[in-house]
């Protein structure tokens, strides 16, 4: 066989190349081609569908061992460095409920969410709780029914107002992030500016300290409020129970059941159980589970040594965490819940709300609904 060379003005004389050859060469050429479009469907199912929509949903995160790695000069706030031990975790649990909702970007200071429900993981952060004694719970009672109220107040005047010898920790949500809802979805620079805009209402001489679940958004979240302080942000907690999946029971039941109710919104789950009781089958028992929450995971992270502290969690943590912490008195958070589909006031949690935990010097709790989103009240 003879071809002619482009850039040559003589023709070259190659080996000759047998039908047999050419069959194989052909056959090659199809598994390659087979091989590279079987390479682009697996990593498009690898990525997902990730795309931004409707009420403030987030990802229900891994469960670390340790800490995040604080950010310093070469690592900016926004983009911290999560630990060796939290990046393994990272990869390694990455069938967790992406906390999803519906498939186009509504308000970004109201919600954030995805078109695909993800997998939830095998055990969720509640089975590395222990079971709460009745007198936890029957303390909690009292908390909680003292705590009823339907109204947010601004976290920095409940700061303020705290007693000199109170502790508090503030759980709030973080602030707005990008269209993504994974892992290293970071903050917007509106996010950033609520961040910071939040720390210059909470500047005082005393430090705070910092703690967040295992993801970007809400270290820098953290770090931002921080920042605004004018404090150094010091080396933060992480809360792996902070996380939606803590409430979870049975992830096979809670998917057949969203999909049998025909919702691409995981609140209206969230709101149902929590306000109304069902898909009981698929939860844990909220009462149960918010006294863990409290008792074993946020109680015992409060710093021994600073009276403030600041931990970033999720919305669809948040939900439920609050109805249970006020006697289900939130009902502006049913917005999502079909049995109050005309309540004109409701909506879902917003970006740096939450709750305040407040510990009094005699060991007494109150718990008050808070919104830290300064930018609104410029």
């Amino acid at each position: 066989m003879y071809f002619l060379h482009p850039r040559h003005p003589r023709t070259l004389r190659v080996k000759k190349v047998s039908k047999r050859n050419t069959l194989n060469m052909k056959f090659s050429k199809n598994r390659i081609l087979s091989y590279i479009t079987a390479a682009s469907i697996s990593v498009f199912f690898a990525c997902g569908d990730d795309s931004s929509s409707s009420p403030n949903q987030e990802n229900v995160e891994p469960i670390p061992s340790s800490s995040a790695t604080a950010s310093d000069s070469t690592n900016p706030p926004n983009n911290p460095t999560l630990s060796s031990a939290a990046t393994t975790e990272t990869s390694s649990e990455t069938s967790q409920i992406e906390q999803s909702s519906s498939s186009e970007q509504v308000d970004p200071n109201i919600g954030e969410s995805s078109s695909s429900v993800t997998e939830l993981p095998a055990s969720s952060s509640s089975k590395f709780l222990r079971e709460p004694t009745e007198e936890e719970i029957a303390e909690e009672r009292i908390y909680t029914a003292n705590s009823a109220t339907n109204e947010f107040q601004d976290l920095p005047t409940v700061y303020k107002n705290l007693d000199p010898t109170d502790k508090v920790a503030f759980v709030i949500r973080h602030a707005q992030r990008e269209k993504s809802t994974g892992v290293e979805s970071q903050l917007t620079e509106k996010g950033i500016e609520q961040s910071r805009t939040l720390g210059t209402y909470l500047v005082s001489e005393e430090p705070f300290s910092y703690g967040s679940t295992n993801f970007v958004r809400t270290r820098a979240t953290a770090q931002y409020i921080s920042e605004g302080r004018g404090q150094e942000f010091p080396e933060p907690i992480v809360l792996p129970e902070l996380v939606a999946s803590t409430f979870v029971a049975d992830e096979e039941k809670f998917k057949a059941l969203m999909t049998e109710a025909g919702y691409i919104d995981e609140a209206y789950m969230y709101s149902e159980w929590a306000f109304d009781g069902k898909y009981t089958e698929a939860f844990n028992d909220l009462e149960k589970t918010g006294v863990q929450i409290i008792t074993q995971a946020i109680l015992p992270r409060m710093s021994t040594e600073n009276r403030v502290n600041i931990f970033i969690s999720h919305d669809m943590f948040l939900g439920p965490f609050i109805a249970y912490c006020t006697n289900k008195e939130t009902k502006v958070l049913r917005k999502h819940a079909i049995t109050t589909e005309n309540c004109t006031d409701c909506r879902w949690i917003q970006y740096l709300e939450g709750i305040a935990i407040i510990v009094k010097a005699d060991g007494t709790r109150k718990y008050v609904p808070v919104s830290g989103n300064m930018l609104n009240k410029k």
